[in-house]
């Protein structure tokens, strides 16, 4: 996780950052590391695009409860990419605490979101809000 901390603490400087594709498939990052990147990035106030791959890794609940609270910070979020297939650590409430911080992104009209077993693609507002509203029933 000292990798994943060290991407917090530059994120945390970019406050101005408009668009991030992190890559982290394949690697060793867990909750700990999740909550690091998570801090960074809820100070990315600007950001528009976001694409996060976190497959195969050991994120579980509590990294992905982080990840859902700083996307929730991200106000003028439009479009987001998340990748978590093979992160069956998270379960059913780490996939809705990710589905809140979404939820709350009112500018957000682009949707793809991927996790054990489950697929979701929106292109418009309306759709996206159907499909978070589906995940948080």
């Amino acid at each position: 996780d000292d990798g994943a901390k060290a991407i917090g603490t530059t994120l945390s400087a970019l406050q101005n950052l408009t668009s991030l594709e992190l890559g982290l498939a394949e690697t060793v990052v867990a909750d700990e590391g999740a909550e690091a990147i998570a801090h960074g990035l809820s100070r990315c106030l600007h950001l528009f695009e976001l694409k996060m791959f976190f497959a195969n890794t050991a994120v579980g609940i509590g990294g992905a409860v982080a990840i859902g609270n700083a996307i929730g910070r991200c106000a003028h979020l439009g479009e987001a990419k998340l990748f978590f297939p093979g992160c069956s650590e998270m379960g059913r409430e780490g996939v809705q605490a990710i589905a809140r911080g979404l939820s709350a992104c009112a500018q957000l009209a682009s949707l793809v979101l991927i996790f054990d077993g489950m697929f979701i693609s929106a292109s418009n507002r309306e759709k996206v809000v159907q499909e978070l509203a589906k995940l948080l029933s």
